[in-house]
């Protein structure tokens, strides 16, 4: 099981909705699929209607629960699974490995697992690090974005304490309008920070919002839709990608 987690720092930058649709997207391409929903807010398991059980991600952390007993069938796909966080994740006194400790046990069951990280740098961010072979980092192209990447580098230096091998396999634009000024800064950011970026852009649209109000993958809700497209286009690269070999650039 290959396991990335897609972090940022900064929220409203297209972190779930990549979590979730890039997730969903692997699954359709025949690939079993685990989605790990690490935020307190439980985002992706409202996206993708997952219900509420007695226990959850929160159980498996603590050991209250096997972590078998916790994941449940994505209703969108009978390829993805879900791991669904609990209301007080945020607060549990984990130790950096927990996460990692309870994904061993289902490492053979998967083909890829997506983590959807929290925004900022608590326990549950470090777990997710330290368990991910690699980080997809979600950003807008301005320049907020890229000077975001810098705590985002050190949020993975940190992590390799514990994890020495994790790597930043990329960057996603999202919320991309192909603006000559979003063009130069993807350019800065992939010089200044020496950090891969995806060919593929996800598109600027209003069918995010609406698919999120539907609680729906997005193509799902609009297949023909260009962000549908994009999101199909991310899953392949990011399969290619490893498969090239691609994850282990050096940062």
């Amino acid at each position: 099981m290959h396991i990335t987690a897609i972090e940022n720092y900064k929220g409203g930058v297209g972190k779930t909705t990549t979590a979730s649709n890039l997730a969903y997207e692997l699954s359709k391409m025949g690939y079993h699929t685990l989605l790990v929903d690490m935020d307190p807010q439980q985002n992706s398991a409202y996206l993708l209607r997952a219900k509420k059980y007695k226990k959850n991600l929160e159980d498996a952390l603590c050991m209250r629960a096997d972590i078998k007993n916790v994941i449940h069938r994505c209703c969108f796909s009978d390829q993805m699974d879900m791991l669904v966080g609990g209301d007080e994740m945020d607060s549990l006194d984990l130790n950096h490995i927990d996460l990692s400790f309870i994904l061993d046990k289902v490492r053979d069951d998967y083909d890829f697992c997506i983590i959807d990280c929290n925004p900022g740098m608590t326990m549950l961010t470090v777990n997710a690090l330290v368990a991910a072979d690699d980080v997809i980092v979600p950003l807008v192209p301005d320049a907020f974005g890229a000077e975001g990447m810098r705590k985002i580098k050190d949020y993975i230096d940190q992590a390799k304490e514990y994890n020495e091998n994790i790597r930043i396999l990329g960057c996603v634009a999202t919320m991309f309008n192909g603006r000559s000024s979003q063009i130069r800064m993807i350019k800065k950011i992939m010089s200044e920070n020496i950090i891969p970026v995806f060919d593929t852009c996800i598109s600027d649209s209003e069918v995010v919002n609406t698919a999120l109000e539907k609680r729906k993958p997005i193509s799902l809700h609009r297949r023909k839709s260009v962000v549908s497209e994009d999101y199909k286009n991310l899953a392949k690269e990011y399969v290619r990608r490893l498969g090239n070999g691609e994850d282990r650039i050096q940062q």
